[in-house]
């Protein structure tokens, strides 16, 4: 999604992990598709240097990216996207960007399945960079060659200023950045449309919450991966994938949120409402004091961060921790919350600590409790994409 450089799928890379489809997942009867994505955190100290920065290195120059291929075209071209439940549109650089390449490079003139659609497609980030080139269709498959799609309506980049190479939007159509020009199936509806999975679904979930990689599964879910009595489902609407935030608590004391978040796996931190935010910073010692937007804390907090979800559909309490640790960053002097205020959105520090099923054809979008170390259990979407407690 478009925010700010330090927390979105658009930050430098030091380098890259090559995704490999998911052993078994590629060729299924019942209509799973998926791919493993490599999860790439990167810290740049140069960043906090070049600005005379007091921020610690691992908060200035700190990303995290969920890297996935496919291949394009009739030349099969392997391409390195980033995974972005934030935005709707899948773009690769072709052979005029200046950057991004280094993850594989779309060439229109060397496939013959490419047609230029007519249309012009732009995307502005938040820092500042941006993506221009046309709307064309092309065939796409996976890594591997399985679930191959004809006429796929894609963004061919020529000119950016993103140094991440591509990014797979897996959002809403209202947020397809497509102007005047017609609406159109991404990837996950166009998996639909071609038959290849019976709903426009999909999951993402992790080996453990440290894991440098994960599954991004299409038209399915590993129900060995959740705890099924901790599912909690749930509606959303508007341009966005979001989910319902009652509140957070820190060791027994509750603060009232009441916003719909985003979930975005294309930001590295999460943010809070303005007003529950400030609550935030005060439960962790801090007085307000702000350095280059964050909040200053207290060092070194015990506990967790709760937050609390409340389904009435059915009706089911789901509260999800993220330890305090992972959310203050510095030494013993001079710590900050890399949590900020002003937006309403779940980032990575979120979404690692859950297993989180979507279904942008019916709305729902569910999260449950992960599980670890255990054997795979893959079956599609059901029920609208929603199954409930096992």
């Amino acid at each position: 999604m478009q925010f700010p450089k330090l927390f979105v799928s658009v930050l430098p890379l030091l380098s890259l992990v090559n995704s490999i489809p998911v052993e078994g997942i590629t060729k299924r009867a019942n209509k799973v598709y998926g791919v493993e994505f490599s999860v790439n955190r990167t810290s740049d100290s140069s960043l906090s240097k070049r600005a005379g920065s007091p921020l610690p290195d691992d908060i200035t120059g700190e990303g995290t990216y969920y890297k996935a291929y496919f291949l394009f075209g009739s030349e099969k071209s392997k391409i390195g996207v980033t995974i972005d439940t934030g935005s709707s549109d899948l773009w690769v650089p072709n052979t005029n960007a200046s950057t991004g390449q280094q993850y594989g490079v779309y060439d229109p003139s060397g496939s013959s399945t490419f047609k230029d659609t007519g249309y012009p497609f732009k995307i502005t980030y938040a820092d500042g960079t941006a993506s221009t080139g046309e709307y064309v269709t092309d065939s796409l498959a996976f890594a591997d060659g399985s679930g191959a799609i004809s006429n796929f309506q894609f963004g061919s980049v020529g000119d950016t200023t993103v140094s991440t190479g591509g990014v797979l939007g897996l959002s809403v159509k209202g947020l397809e950045q497509v102007g005047s020009s017609p609406q159109y199936n991404n990837l996950p509806l166009a998996l639909q449309s071609a038959g290849l999975i019976s709903h426009a679904s999909y999951s993402v979930y992790f080996s453990s919450a440290e894991a440098t990689s994960g599954t991004l599964l299409f038209g399915g879910m590993d129900s060995s991966k959740y705890d099924g009595n901790t599912m909690a489902p749930f509606t959303f609407s508007g341009n966005a994938v979001t989910v319902p935030l009652d509140k957070f608590s820190i060791n027994g004391t509750s603060t009232s949120v009441s916003s719909a978040m985003i979930l975005d796996t294309g930001s590295t931190y999460s943010f809070l409402p303005t007003d529950a935010h400030s609550a935030l910073v005060k439960q962790l010692g801090g007085d307000g004091s702000v350095t280059n937007g964050y909040s200053i804390v207290n060092c070194n907090p015990t506990g967790n961060l709760s937050y609390t979800f409340t389904s009435s559909w059915p009706d089911t309490t789901l509260t999800i921790d993220i330890p305090l640790s992972e959310l203050v960053k510095g030494e013993t002097e001079n710590c900050y919350l890399t949590t900020k205020p002003g937006m309403s959105i779940l980032g990575d520090d979120f979404l690692r600590h859950v297993y989180l099923g979507v279904n942008i054809e019916s709305s729902y979008v569910w999260l449950a409790k992960p599980l670890y170390n255990t054997t795979p259990a893959i079956t599609s979407f059901v029920l609208w994409g929603i199954v409930f407690k096992s």
